[in-house]
Parts: structure tokens; sequence; C-alpha cells
């Protein structure tokens, strides 16, 4: 039984600093240009990472290879050195390299601009509107537990989310706190079941056995 979201935790297209790409539209006019002969990297095959990628490229119409890794970690090493072009990354693993210089950040890929990188556009501001891919976190209880009891614990939740300390630590992480009530989430996995299908569909995607 959905208690409540958490978190919404936006993804950033990141590049390498030497990267001629600047913002979306180069990505676009760069993947055109290169006739779909460059790498995005991911997490692993149907990972978010590679579904915001798939996702990307049907609403930019471009071509560019998927290359899967184990982990975000080699796949962060390999964008770095140059091995793949682009990656769209969790914030939590990509924020370290981007306060350290090591990688650019393009665009986050909710609908809203991310607090922990305020002056980095969104994918959808950027020429792709309605643009938006994020992994999130939740609490469930087991089925049949006392409604009484789901809705105190979700009221107790939001509650939690509402501290300025825990604030500052989703923040850091680049997560943003939710709190929503058990029926917005219950409509919320829902469409969220319903997209992430669709995108593994169109894909073709599948993850490994």
């Amino acid at each position: 039984m959905p208690i409540t979201q958490l978190a919404d935790v936006p993804l950033v297209l990141v590049v390498n600093n030497d990267s001629p790409v600047k913002t979306v539209q180069d990505l676009i006019a760069y993947a055109k240009a290169k006739g779909g002969s460059i790498n995005f990297g991911s997490a692993g095959n149907a990972s978010a990472q590679q579904l915001a990628g798939e996702s990307f490229k049907f609403a930019a119409n471009v071509s560019m290879q998927h290359v899967p890794y184990k982990g975000s970690s080699p796949a962060l090493t390999d964008l770095m050195g140059g091995q793949i072009q682009l990656m769209f990354d969790s914030m939590p693993s990509a924020m370290p390299f981007i306060k350290a210089g090591k990688l650019r950040a393009v665009a986050v890929t909710t609908l809203k601009r991310a607090r922990a990188l305020p002056d980095v556009p969104t994918v959808a501001e950027s020429g792709l509107p309605g643009f938006n891919i994020s992994t999130w976190y939740g609490l469930w209880a087991p089925r049949g537990t006392p409604a009484p009891i789901v809705a105190k614990l979700a009221a107790h939740a939001a509650q939690a989310l509402r501290q300025p300390d825990v604030q500052r630590q989703y923040a850091d992480m680049g997560a943003e706190p939710v709190g929503s009530s058990p029926a917005e989430f219950a409509r919320y996995t829902v469409a969220e079941g319903n997209k992430w299908a669709e995108i593994v569909r169109k894909s073709g995607a599948k993850a490994d056995q």
C-alpha cells in the first residue's frame, strides 16, 4: 500500500569538459552531424540512465549508441576519459564531479530546475517541451495495513520532509523532497509505470538476466 513519495531525483545530462556540447541544442546538432556515431553511457541495460537517453533520442529525433556499464562509476570514468560522449546520470553520483569541475552539466531532466543546480536549464526549457524524466523514492506498507495507520505514516513523513536539515541534506544530494498523500502517490506510481513501460516498448531495452 502506497504511503508517500519521499523524493524526486532529477537526472542530469553531463559531458566531458572538453566536449563542444554546452547546450541541449548543441547536443542535437552534434548528434545529427555525427550521424549516430556518438555514444551515451548508462549504469546498465534498462537502467533509468539508459531509458532517459532513449527518451531523449525519441524527443530530439537523433541517433545515439547506448553503452551499458556495471554501475555509474565506470561510466563516469569513461566519460571523463573521453571514451563516451555523454551520460544522463543521477544527481547524487554526478554532483561530486560537477562540483569538482570534472564534468559539465548541460541540463536536468525534470520540468523544474534542480535546486542543487539552479543555473542549469531543464531539457524541456531547452527546446524539448514536456521532457520529464526522474528517479524517485517512496514508502509503502504491507497490503492490508489499516488506512488510518497509512495516513498517519504519510503525515509524519511529510512533516519530517519539511524540516530544514532534512531539506538541506536532500538538496546536497540533488534530490527534491515531496511528501505526497497516499492517494497522490498511488496515482503517481501508476502514471510512472505507464510512462516507463512505453519507453521500454519503443526502445526495446532489456534488463540483463
